[in-house]
């Protein structure tokens, strides 16, 4: 039986929880090297930044910054 509550004392109980076992895995490698940061800033630099900061609520501005940062690093992941 596991359990999980938040900070007001409520809690949820699971159970029967099975881990599924799987026989493939995978692992994705990232290659930083000189032509890797200069294509990681060329893509930056491609960005149309004004769309984000017009905005006036900092979380808002944070996600569309975050998402767009991670769009771009995870672009060139090879398994």
């Amino acid at each position: 039986m596991n359990g999980l509550s938040d900070h007001d004392a409520q809690e949820v109980i699971i159970h029967n929880i099975f881990e599924q076992n799987c026989d493939t895995y995978f692992c994705f490698n990232r290659r930083i090297d000189k032509s890797s940061i200069i294509d990681f800033n060329t893509k930056l630099s491609y960005e149309v930044w004004e769309d984000i900061f017009a905005e006036n609520d900092v979380n808002t501005i944070f996600n569309g910054f975050f998402n767009m940062y991670l769009r771009i690093f995870y672009s060139k992941l090879s398994p």
